[in-house]
């Protein structure tokens, strides 16, 4: 039986998408007017009725301008700026844990970032680096035994 209780979402490369996926920084990507929010991920795990986090090293008015329409998918929300660590120090990971309640060793976190997942890595088995949907809902299919 899995151990999965809850899974962290990373804004920007996971949920908030660039369409044509050409930039040269991260102010670049920022100023693309280009972004798709990837509804389809936050269905996918609506569906299996698991709780959704978002822990982003973005703040507050960009997630505003990008997922304000999703707030309520969001069972916690962790923005680097509101509680003042940055991924990928352990002790964001830790405020997450301590808001849901939910032992780090059972939060899965996805990234698009690995190093993003480097501390995670040492305290849970459920680190996943982002690439597109398909590969994304395959792995975590696989982790919860096709529940």
């Amino acid at each position: 039986m899995t151990k999965i209780k809850l899974v962290a979402l990373d804004m920007f490369g996971v949920l908030v998408l660039d369409r044509d996926k050409k930039y040269d920084s991260y102010t670049s990507y920022l100023k693309n007017d280009q972004k798709i929010v990837n509804k389809e991920l936050l269905e996918f795990f609506k569906e299996k009725d698991i709780d959704i986090a978002l822990v982003s090293n973005a703040d507050n008015p960009t997630f505003n301008h990008y997922l304000k329409d999703y707030r309520d998918d969001f069972k916690y929300i962790i923005l680097s700026k509101e509680v003042g660590y940055s991924k990928p120090d352990i002790r964001i990971f830790e405020c997450l844990a301590k808001s849901s309640k939910v032992a780090l060793e059972n939060i899965v976190m996805i990234d698009d970032l690995p190093s993003n997942l480097v501390e995670l890595r040492k305290f849970s088995d459920y680190t996943h680096v982002y690439k597109n949907n398909q590969e994304t809902i395959k792995w975590i299919s696989e982790e919860l035994g096709n529940k």
